[in-house]
């Protein structure tokens, strides 16, 4: 009895190592319900706690799924799983409670998502932690939507992109969007339950529909929870299942084909020189005279069940025998152009410019804001642009009160930023307690709630020639220089 006693403790500190390794290992949700607010998430490997008609779909739409691992998006009753397909991993799919499939993913890693997407990522959530991404596929093969999972200042953050990489929602998972978001749900919307303006539109567009599911989207505002829009499933007349969106207020704003039967073939096809669009062949003759077609091709994209022209691409060898691919939207309008062969253009280096040829842009924008400037050196930045020597931008380094300043112009000469890069005088920097009031009260009444990066002063042996306060203000950084007589001179963005 003794031994049984002391056995009961150490089974109970097993049992609840277990429960909280497979509630962690569980607990990496990869995947929200469709839309934007928070949503309560029960998990299971097993998928006991999971509807029949779920299993059965899932089985249904693909037969040869093993290892399922699902996670029960307790909201709008909707189910995700990851599972492996044909001994691959990295599928999910997601379904409504009546069997309805959502979407099929298939999982990817962060190197390919589309860079806007990772630069959104990286602005909007600085040292964010990869978990996990999946894309998603229309039936005709074309990415259409992205979905990444992240962490976040120990937050769990589903944030969705569309096939472009452009951001389309972000949802935090256990912990709503913002205060008071915690009890502001979306629901069920039925039927019965949607405004007249969305029966309106679907009944118009869509004579003939079959209703399949909704959600109503909420959202706390100013601490009350406001339907903030409408997501509807349906499958039309002609069996082609549609995601539609609408407002607050029942106004359509986009819709989505998201399964059913594919579409008919879409495919790109070949461009003979005889039928090139006369806008395409107007721009050729212009920027290429003398040019020799080798081939084109007209690129289709399936829109709305609609096999549209998306644009054009073209092959040329232009009259410097520089071989040219060149893309045209649908219209005929020039998109861009890239050397993919033949001899390699002459070199295209950076050249100094002088004094004796700035151009009167730059000259009159360094007398307006440096003014006393003293010209050192400047840089003539070049490209190669369609096979062309283009200029792409200039670099002007001139002295002003010692302090030597670098200003970058683009090719058109208009302002871009500018730095210091050294001095030819005395360089002090100045003390808080040092900073005379006339600067502390020009800084905070023109530069309100700025972030001061220290004060430094310049001088010619012990005459001081100028102050300069370098601040941060609504995310730019900023040279302020002050004459000295502690005077507002100029003020100069360094980013």
């Amino acid at each position: 009895m003794k031994k049984l006693i002391l056995l009961l403790p150490f089974l109970a500190i097993l049992a609840f190592a277990t429960i909280s390794c497979n509630k962690n290992q569980d607990n990496i949700v990869l995947e929200e319900t469709i839309g934007g607010s928070e949503f309560e998430l029960a998990t299971t490997n097993s998928g006991a706690s999971i509807p029949a008609n779920v299993h059965t779909a899932l089985k249904t739409n693909f037969p040869t799924a093993t290892n399922a691992v699902w996670s029960e998006l307790v909201e709008n009753d909707a189910y995700s799983t990851d599972f492996d397909l044909n001994n691959q991993t990295g599928h999910n799919a997601e379904f409504l409670g009546n069997g309805v499939m959502l979407a099929h993913y298939r999982s990817i890693p962060v190197d390919s998502l589309p860079l806007v997407a990772k630069n959104y990522l990286a602005t909007n959530y600085t040292g964010y932690t990869w978990v996990k991404g999946y894309r998603q596929k229309d039936s005709a093969g074309v990415i259409v939507a992205y979905k990444t999972i992240i962490r976040h200042n120990n937050q769990t953050i589903v944030v969705r992109f569309n096939g472009a990489g452009a951001f389309v929602s972000a949802t935090i998972l256990g912990g709503g969007q913002g205060g008071g978001t915690r009890h502001c749900r979306d629901t069920i919307a039925t039927v019965n339950t949607l405004p007249a303006a969305v029966t309106t539109y679907l009944t118009a567009n869509y004579p003939g529909y079959m209703f399949l599911s909704g959600v109503i989207k909420r959202s706390t505002q100013t601490n009350v929870c406001t339907v903030k829009g409408y997501e509807i499933k349906i499958k039309s007349a002609t069996n082609i299942f549609w995601g539609i969106k609408f407002d607050a207020a029942g106004g359509f704003l986009n819709a989505q084909q998201y399964g059913g039967p594919a579409p008919a073939p879409c495919r790109d096809t070949i461009l003979a020189a005889a039928n090139i669009p006369a806008a395409i062949a107007t721009w050729l003759n212009t920027n290429y005279p003398a040019y020799t077609f080798l081939s084109g091709e007209i690129e289709r994209e399936n829109q709305a069940n609609v096999c549209t022209i998306e644009g054009y691409e073209i092959k040329i060898k232009s009259a410097t025998n520089i071989f040219w691919e060149i893309e045209f939207n649908a219209a005929g309008g020039f998109v861009n152009a890239s050397q993919y062969g033949g001899p390699a253009p002459a070199p295209c280096r950076d050249t100094i410019l002088t004094a004796a040829n700035i151009p009167p842009a730059i000259a009159t924008w360094l007398t307006a804001n440096i003014s006393g400037n003293t010209f050192v050196s400047g840089t003539i930045s070049r490209d190669n642009q369609n096979g062309a020597c283009s200029i792409r931008g200039y670099n002007v380094t001139v002295l002003s009160n010692g302090v030597r300043i670098s200003v970058s112009f683009n090719a058109l000469g208009v302002f871009g930023s500018s730095r210091r890069v050294g001095s030819a005088t005395g360089v002090v920097a100045m003390r808080l307690n040092q900073i005379p009031a006339a600067i502390t009260t020009y800084l905070s009444t023109n530069y309100a709630g700025n972030r001061s990066n220290g004060i430094t002063s310049y001088k010619q042996g012990t005459t001081l020639l100028q102050n300069v306060a370098s601040i941060r203000h609504n995310n730019m950084n900023y040279d302020v220089y002050f004459d000295a007589a502690n005077v507002f001179v100029r003020a100069l963005k360094t980013n």
